[in-house]
């Protein structure tokens, strides 16, 4: 395979979703999910938001619940997949939501119907809880 040429170094990456009540999405994902929050702020504009750390590096969810109050726009090309090591801990993590009533959905994607289990977030972007396959470089 031929070496791919690098850019610049990148140290830190975050996601950013806009979501329309900041206490239920930190409640999926900090108290259910157990992502670690790093950070809260307020905004001039009376929002406020939160950044959450994914994995243990410089990769973080950042929430910003918008200033209106309304749910940002969400299509079929909204999810964020997380890749845990094997089945059994991707259940684990899933037990959690079930546990605090939260049901599966069908995944979006049919690639992840047997690879992965699925959630809806309070503003209906698919958390896929992967557990059939990982990116290897």
């Amino acid at each position: 395979m031929p070496e791919m040429e690098t850019g610049p170094r990148i140290v830190q990456a975050c996601l950013t979703c806009y979501v329309q009540d900041l206490r239920k999405s930190l409640h999926f994902y900090a108290d259910l999910l157990g992502l670690p929050v790093v950070y809260r702020f307020q905004n001039t504009n009376a929002t406020g938001g939160a950044i959450l750390r994914l994995l243990d590096s410089g990769t973080f969810l950042e929430l910003i619940e918008t200033a209106s109050g309304e749910a940002a726009e969400v299509d079929a090309s909204h999810h964020l997949v997380l890749h845990f090591p094997d089945e059994k801990t991707a259940r684990l993590g899933a037990r959690r939501f079930v546990d605090a009533g939260i049901d599966p959905v069908a995944p979006r994607n049919p690639y992840w119907q047997d690879r992965a289990v699925v959630f809806l977030d309070p503003d209906h972007i698919q958390l896929v809880l992967s557990f059939g396959s990982t990116l290897s470089m």
